[in-house]
């Protein structure tokens, strides 16, 4: 067994008498690249927000490891967390005051942020522009453990590719909620199914087992935008 960074055991949770987890269990370790599928509604952004102890299960444990682990979390709704009354640059020096100005412009400039673009209140970007500016603060942020939901949405391909070299770059565990297909075909080594309240677990041929889900295998540029699941 290798060191746990997240662990779910004997787990049941859901809402309004629907169960979504019925006593479930699940050991996510160091170095695991976990791809969690699953049909909309059946509690995959739900599992992280429990890891993450935003949620309580109604029965059994959910908790990190023990060993310095540090999460940093991805929702779903990042960009409209944003302070829109921070400049580009003042967002990201807030996030890592203890970072290298060079080093942060030099994150801006892979999110398409340069020159000026670096001084624009956050209240007058785009929606694209804040995903982008909402993913480069997530980037910034120091974590040993990797919690995406959803990450992909809004991002161009430019984007994405930069945060799939992140990800693949990062030398923590991941656990990655998305229907952008690309992109978890990148990033998978563990596909995690869930279904019927419990957690299907494929440690091997990632690829094939995201065949087998819908998910396309074979290499090549990026699709212009995931097809629907």
């Amino acid at each position: 067994m290798g060191q746990s960074v997240a662990s779910v055991q004997n787990m049941t949770h859901g809402y309004g008498g629907r169960l979504l987890f019925k006593n479930a269990n699940l050991e996510i370790e160091r170095g695991d690249r976990v791809a969690i599928i699953g049909p909309n509604g059946a509690g995959k952004s739900t599992l992280l927000r429990l890891i993450m102890g935003r949620e309580k299960p109604m029965a059994g444990r959910v908790s990190l490891g023990e060993h310095n682990i540090v999460p940093n979390y991805f929702e779903q709704n990042q960009a409209e967390a944003l302070d829109l009354e921070l400049t580009v640059m003042e967002t990201l020096v807030r996030s890592a005051p203890d970072a290298q100005l060079n080093e942060l412009k030099q994150l801006l400039g892979r999110m398409m942020f340069s020159g000026t673009a670096m001084d624009k209140k956050v209240k007058v970007l785009s929606g694209g522009e804040k995903a982008r500016l909402a993913l480069a603060k997530f980037m910034c942020t120091k974590g040993t453990l990797l919690i995406l939901d959803e990450p992909t949405n809004h991002l161009d391909i430019p984007s994405k590719e930069t945060l799939e070299e992140a990800v693949r770059c990062f030398e923590g565990a991941v656990i990655a909620v998305s229907h952008d297909r690309y992109f978890l075909r990148q990033i998978a080594t563990r596909i995690l199914q869930v279904e019927g309240g419990q957690f299907v677990d494929f440690q091997q041929a990632p690829a094939l087992l995201l065949v087998a889900a819908g998910l396309p295998s074979a290499p090549g540029t990026h699709p212009t935008a995931p097809s629907p699941t």
